[in-house]
């Protein structure tokens, strides 16, 4: 599980998942969104900057989860 923090979507986050990646196909976001415009352009804008899928936005107790899939032929980008 990964938290997308008070700033949004930013570099660390996408740099997360694709440690998360590394041994799993699934990453799971927790986002404090209240406005549900805005939390689905943080997940579109994810999914663009990472290279994933988006699978789901679900909510929970500690806000809003946004589960995105690493993809079939997954290579982690050069740094």
């Amino acid at each position: 599980m990964v938290s997308a923090g008070r700033r949004g979507v930013f570099s660390g986050v996408v740099q997360n998942m694709h440690l998360h990646w590394k041994h799993r196909e699934l990453v799971k976001l927790v986002v404090n969104e209240p406005d549900p415009v805005q939390l689905q352009e943080s997940a579109r804008m994810l999914e663009y900057e990472s290279g994933g899928i988006l699978v789901a936005i679900i909510p929970s107790s500690k806000g809003q989860e946004i589960i995105m899939y690493r993809g079939k032929n997954y290579q982690r980008p050069n740094e």
